[in-house]
């Protein structure tokens, strides 16, 4: 991709990272507690973020996934199995 946008959040947006073409990306997490997924997309919009796909790294566990954005969706998920749009596939975590 010729650009990477990470949105760090719990229940909020705790920490955002840009990354263009060429740059090495390092990651750290950021937040922790409850999940809501809306604030996410909000905050993609008032940066103008207009993204090819979003992919969430996620448990799942959330009762505020917000509205259905306009962009594929991909949940990679370390518990859940649904979602109610874009498509879910298991994170395998190995030691």
């Amino acid at each position: 991709p010729s650009e990477l946008h990470v949105i760090y959040f719990d229940s909020r947006v705790s920490h955002y990272d840009h990354w263009v073409e060429g740059d090495t990306p390092e990651f750290k997490a950021h937040g922790g507690g409850g999940t809501a997924f809306s604030p996410i997309f909000a905050y993609a919009e008032k940066l103008g973020i207009d993204p090819v796909a979003c992919v969430v790294l996620t448990d799942l566990c959330c009762n505020d996934f917000g509205p259905e954005p306009e962009y594929p969706m991909l949940w990679v998920s370390t518990h859940g199995t649904d979602a109610p749009f874009g498509t879910v596939v298991p994170m395998i975590i190995t030691e």
